[in-house]
């Protein structure tokens, strides 16, 4: 015990106390436990007898000796250190062979070793090195040998073996940290070519190798006490996943408390459980950055992942690479769609994980979110709804204190408290007893005095950092000392603790020499982690002054290693103690430094980094160059798609530009942020913010800088819902603009054409559309190519000009295709399928929609699916499919019922009471089609209550209701103007209802009319439609020859596409007409073939009046 005297404990003297130098192997079978509870005594049995076989076999044979087995775990002794080695991957060789003959035991076996002095006591050794193989064993993989640096020193080098080094591990007490090493068999392969021998699978993940240290992401380094219970909440939770439910668990407490090393060893139980495991960390430097805390942990999965899954994750996922370019490739998406774009991103990091957890449990580590961002708070928020049927474990850490309610990681937190799907746990400080049992572990004692205990966990509340803290510094100024072997202390009233972590913390920094300690506060100024270069470049020192100071802080434990020129310090209250030393004018001109370090990066490392340069230069008081990156900050959260971040950095930068008087600035980021709040769907504000930007080019005379923001004004229009006003505010400027030839005149035009649109009036869209598209060639922009010429093909599909239509799309769907443009390359697929339903070839529309489905599914996008299958489903009602599309008709349902989109559903009910119609159910497509004309008015979205209430004149037609038709037909369109974008396709209806009133003349000369223009426009669908009238006003007027031409065109045409409808509805006409010329026996044929395709469409109406009409020709 830890006490005034010697604190030596002494060893019964009947037991032999000397020692010899032997090398320990200890071998643990990973998930035993589990296997025990899962498959009984019986198995357990057998598989410890394996175990316990091959011990004593291959360690025999290596002239070591199994001096323990205690069920699965075995500890070997070896008067050798190479033999010790040669054995422990000859062990792996033996459990492997076994598994790979009896899969069902599960031999996963990790490894560990070291070697030392050890004294032989009853049952076995004390000592050391016995400690440290333990220590090892338990951080070694399944199927890993880890060994202390000393085997290797020992063993020296053996042929067939290699050794790889994973880090230092502290051990108790206050020692050297001990280098890790991992023992591997050598075949005289690279690294490369021994993964591809391992790697016999693709459908395999690939080995993740954990190094050691203290940071979320590595292994622990000691030993973790106090926190069985929230541990056992954890690996509960963990239990879970393995079931396959998903878990969000986040740990909370204040600095110090030990939440990163209880995730830590919740990693280790992980790896252990054959988990994938992921970690990312947030700083405050890059707290700006866009889902920053993912980006590393994306990579680590990606790199982890079955080469399988890496093939198909940029076709199948392809947003996936705005987060992860170096892997995916840079995403480029042509006229973004705002927040689309955002669930877009969100929705393929989500669909990628699931998959990855299909092939392994997957476990995503988040260490300090309260320094996260808003876009990775949404992310977290996405994946903790939408993966709770997949094997993920979410787990985070955060500073309560630091997280308020305004806070964008509370919010989230509190839905999904109301939700129910989140556990908090709070980390909180150590009790005494805890304390206790921490201090004999961080100094290598059993037990420890009260009186010591209760003087430590008095002054440091049990705050496990500040405890390690104080008893470093105790040792540091000698009041605990260590002699032979034992710990001893200075009398309690002697021992002076200090009284807060920033005190610790600053009585440790004494001991370092001026130099260190000066540069020490120096380098806080940079964050958490600190870069070699960055530090060479802001302080002006040598690198051998650099060298000398950072060794001298690593040796005192105040910094750690962590990867190439690469430090952090050992807690971030250390880097926020020494950052709080500073003068705030220290501060700033230190902020200004390393800003300045830092822009001499090349060039794309410098891009990686610009969040951290705003950051340095806003805090260094240079607002000009904290513009000038806050802006690009802003550009990269747009990037990818983080449209909140995106607009709180263009926030900052009016503020900048403001406070510098700098209206071109001011100008330049409401312009940026009038954009992003237009993606974002808040209209208002954007053209508030337009407008004002607009106002400022004008007086700067921007004309060009003015034309760009007045074409966004008029895209924002479009989306509001007023492009009359869109309209009146771009022409002016256009006429003004239009002989400058500014390359900003394609996006004039664009704008134009998208607001002609909005209109109704396709064929100024089309001209606007095809000027655009003109401009944009001639200035070589590429991206506004692609933009505008999406937009024209769609423009002349609805002014019907479909020629030009088709030649369009079979050039610019191909290069779509090459591009990777998803979003574009899904609308001109599905408008390429409208374009040839419009010429009759229906069988190429099934074509184009099915490769326009699996663009949408690429897009993971639930909108454009859903667009898609209706689309599918009007073509499956066309060619007489109705159940299917029916079942289209739900699929969308299903896809669209948590979204609200007024025009997506008007369109989709508008679709379901079509096919009710036509089976013949009229109430329920009656109800169907008013809702949909109560929703497209909802919406003020006049082209899908145009096209409700198109149907719902054909069923007033269908019912015998041609006033009703009529009246429905003249609040759509002025019949004064036929051709008008409302009224063409209405004009079948308008005749057929003028027919059963009895105006055959009017009737006439609408169909005469129709039938021109539509064989103009090669329109063969509408011209199916108006020929089976034109028959039936020919009929009417007993010009019985006429009226067979024209019907005899449509059964040509009905067939050829095929629309057995239409061909059934021909068929009955005709048969009724032939009753009327007295050919009862034609007719009865016509009548005949009629019922038989109505009674395979299921249309009821139609097999009842054909069999009424049969029924009369069988009584005549």
């Amino acid at each position: 015990m830890l006490t005034e005297s010697t604190g030596v404990v002494e060893a019964p003297s009947s037991l032999p106390l000397r020692s010899a130098l032997l090398t320990f192997l200890i071998a643990d079978v990973r998930g035993y436990t589990r296997f025990t509870v899962e498959h009984g005594d019986e198995a357990a049995a057998r598989l410890t007898s394996t175990v316990a076989a091959i011990c004593e076999e291959v360690v025999g044979a290596h002239h070591g000796e199994v001096i323990e087995l205690r069920g699965d775990e075995a500890l070997c002794v070896f008067p050798s250190a190479r033999n010790a080695l040669r054995c422990a991957l000859n062990l792996q060789a033996s459990f492997q062979e076994v598994m790979a003959h009896d899969p069902f035991l599960p031999l996963r076996v990790g490894q560990g070793l070291d070697a030392g002095e050890a004294i032989p006591v009853k049952g076995g050794y004390r000592g050391g090195a016995l400690n440290l193989a333990a220590r090892l064993c338990s951080l070694a993989g399944a199927g890993e040998v880890l060994a202390s640096d000393a085997v290797t020193h020992l063993a020296g080098k053996i042929e067939g073996v290699a050794y790889a080094e994973r880090g230092h591990v502290q051990l108790k007490g206050f020692a050297d940290p001990v280098m890790v090493m991992e023992v591997i068999e050598n075949h005289g392969l690279s690294v490369p070519e021994a993964a591809a021998i391992l790697d016999e699978s693709e459908a395999q993940p690939q080995a993740q190798e954990f190094s050691l240290g203290g940071f979320l992401g590595a292994l622990p380094t000691n030993t973790l006490v106090g926190r069985n219970q929230e541990l056992g909440h954890i690996l509960d939770a963990t239990d879970a996943v393995v079931s396959g439910t998903g878990r969000l668990v986040m740990l909370a407490g204040e600095p110090g408390t030990g939440k990163t090393r209880l995730a830590q060893e919740v990693t280790l139980h992980l790896r252990n459980r054959g988990f994938l495991v992921a970690a990312g960390r947030c700083y405050e430097p890059e707290q700006m950055v866009s889902y920053y805390p993912f980006l590393d942990a994306l990579a680590m999965i990606y790199a982890a992942a079955p080469s399988a899954l890496r093939q198909i994750a940029s076709h199948r996922w392809p947003y996936l690479g705005a987060l992860l370019p170096d892997q995916i490739g840079v995403l480029e998406v042509a006229g973004g769609s705002g927040l689309d774009d955002e669930q877009r991103v969100l929705r393929a990091v989500t669909g990628f994980l699931e998959a990855a957890a299909e092939i392994a449990p997957l476990a995503l580590l988040l260490d300090d979110l309260h320094w996260t961002d808003t876009s990775s708070v949404k992310l977290l928020l996405h994946l903790a709804r939408h993966t709770r049927t997949s094997r993920l474990l979410l787990l985070g850490t955060y500073r309560d204190a630091e997280v308020g309610p305004q806070h964008a990681l509370e919010g989230a937190l509190r839905d999904l408290g109301r939700e129910g799907l989140i556990e908090r746990i709070a980390v909180r400080r150590l009790e005494e007893e805890g304390t206790s049992q921490l201090i004999a572990a961080t100094i290598g004692e059993d037990a420890i005095s009260e009186e010591f205990v209760g003087l430590v966990h008095g002054r440091t509340e049990g705050n496990p950092f500040f405890v390690q803290q104080v008893l470093q510094v105790l040792v540091e100024r000698g009041d605990l000392f260590r002699t032979d072997g034992v710990w001893n202390r200075r009398r309690i009233e002697a021992i002076e603790v200090p009284e807060s972590i920033r005190s610790v913390i600053g009585q440790r920094l004494m001991r370092l020499s001026e130099a260190a300690q000066e540069l020490l506060r120096e380098a806080s100024v940079l964050g958490q982690t600190i870069h070699f270069d960055d530090l060479l470049g802001m302080t002006g020192r040598s690198e051998k002054e650099l060298e000398r100071a950072l060794e001298e802080a690593r040796a005192a434990a105040l910094v750690n290693e962590v990867g190439r020129d690469a430090y952090a310090f050992d807690h971030a209250l250390t880097q926020q103690t020494l950052y709080e030393e500073l003068s705030s004018r220290r501060r700033r001109k230190l902020h200004l430094a390393a800003g300045e370090a830092i822009e001499q990066l090349p060039g794309r490392k410098r891009e990686q980094r610009v969040a951290e340069l705003a950051w340095h230069f806003q805090e260094g008081g240079n607002p000009q160059r904290g513009l000038q990156y806050t802006l690009l900050v802003g550009q990269q959260a747009e990037a990818v798609f983080a449209h909140s971040e995106a607009e709180a950095h263009y926030r900052t930068a009016l503020e900048l530009a403001r406070a510098l008087d700098d209206t071109v600035g001011a100008a330049g980021a409401q312009e940026k942020l009038g954009h992003v709040l237009s993606m974002m769907a808040r209209c208002d504000e954007a053209l508030e913010v337009l407008e004002e930007a607009a106002a400022a080019y004008q007086v700067q005379g921007d004309s060009e800088g003015e034309a760009r923001v007045v074409a966004q004004i008029g895209e924002v229009h479009f989306l509001r819902g007023t492009p009359e006003d869109g309209l009146a505010r771009l022409q002016p400027l256009l006429h003004t603009v239009e002989g400058l030839q500014s390359p900003v005149l394609p996006r004039l035009y664009s704008a134009l054409a998208t607001l002609f649109f909005g209109m109704g009036k396709y064929r100024e869209q089309a001209a606007a559309a095809e000027r655009a598209a003109e401009l944009a060639r001639v200035g070589g922009d590429e991206r506004t190519v692609a933009l505008v010429e999406g937009r024209l093909g769609y423009a002349l599909l609805l002014a019907r000009r479909l020629n030009e239509a088709v030649n369009l799309y079979q050039r610019i769907i191909p290069q779509y295709e090459v591009a990777e443009d998803l979003p574009n390359l899904c609308s001109a697929l599905t408008a390429a399928g409208d374009v040839h339903g419009a010429l009759g070839d229906l069988l190429a529309v099934d074509h184009y929609l099915a490769r326009a489905l699996t663009t949408a599914e690429r897009m993971g996008d639930p909108l454009p699916i859903a667009g898609v299958l209706q689309a599918l489903g009007w073509n499956a009602l066309i060619t007489g499919a109705w159940e299917q599309a029916y079942r289209y008709s739900t699929q969308a349902e299903a896809i669209l019922r948590p979204q609200t989109i007024p025009r997506l559903s008007a369109a989709l009910l508008t679709l379901q009471g079509t096919i009710r119609l036509y089976q013949g159910d009229w109430e329920e497509a009656s109800r169907l089609l008013e809702e949909a004309a109560a929703t497209a008015e909802r919406g003020q979205d006049e082209r899908a209550g145009r096209g409700a209430q198109h149907k719902l004149v054909i069923r007033d037609l269908m019912a015998g209701q041609a006033e009703a038709a009529l009246s429905r037909l003249h609040l759509v369109f002025d019949e004064k103007d036929l051709w008008n974008d409302a009224a063409r396709n209405h004009l079948a209806e308008l005749a057929e209802a003028h027919l059963e009133l009895g105006n055959h003349a009017r009737a006439e000369e609408i169909a005469v009319e129709a039938l021109e223009r539509y064989r103009a426009e090669r329109d063969q669908f509408a011209l199916v439609e108006m020929l089976r009238v034109y028959g039936m006003v020919l009929a009417r007027q007993q010009r019985w020859e006429e009226a067979e031409t024209a019907w005899g065109q449509i059964a040509a045409l009905a067939q050829r596409m095929p629309y057995p409808f239409a061909h059934g509805c021909l068929l009955y006409e005709r048969g009724m007409a032939q009753i009327q010329r007295g050919d009862c026996e034609g007719a009865r044929e016509r009548l005949e073939e009629a019922l038989a395709l109505f009674q395979r469409l299921g249309a009821r109406r139609g097999v009842k009046r054909t069999e009424q009409a049969l029924a009369t020709l069988r009584q005549g």
